[in-house]
């Protein structure tokens, strides 16, 4: 038991040092295009990794707008479908990274990372 919540830690510790490494902006860090590319397949393959994280975070969103029923049941619903979506994105990321689809290596959903509208 302790060792799984000891791997979930660093999992976690992990995905917010990548995040914000890749996250680094200012005037002496210019997105060159080998940026770009490394960036696009770090982030599909953390969606992919953290996709799962949709599940609880709807639940939460859910639950807080409505009561504990309506909100278990329709943010498990929507975390599920957002799971997924995160997935297929990160998917579609990860096979895709060397080319510029969509334009400029931009993010396909928003937030970028999981969990980066509860880090901010």
């Amino acid at each position: 038991m302790r060792l799984k919540y000891m791997k979930l830690c660093l999992i976690i510790v992990l995905f917010v040092l990548m995040t914000s490494i890749t996250s680094a902006t200012g005037p002496l860090y210019n997105a060159t295009l080998e940026t770009k590319i490394t960036r696009k397949l770090l982030r599909g393959t953390l969606n992919i990794s953290f996709s799962f994280v949709e599940i609880p975070l709807e639940l939460n969103k859910e639950i807080k707008k409505t009561d504990y029923f309506t909100g278990f049941w329709v943010g498990l619903a929507k975390g599920t479908i957002m799971t997924w979506k995160r997935a297929a994105t990160g998917a579609w990321e990860v096979l895709t990274f060397p080319l510029e689809i969509p334009k400029d290596y931009r993010p396909l959903i928003e937030p970028e990372f999981p969990l980066m509208d509860v880090v901010d």
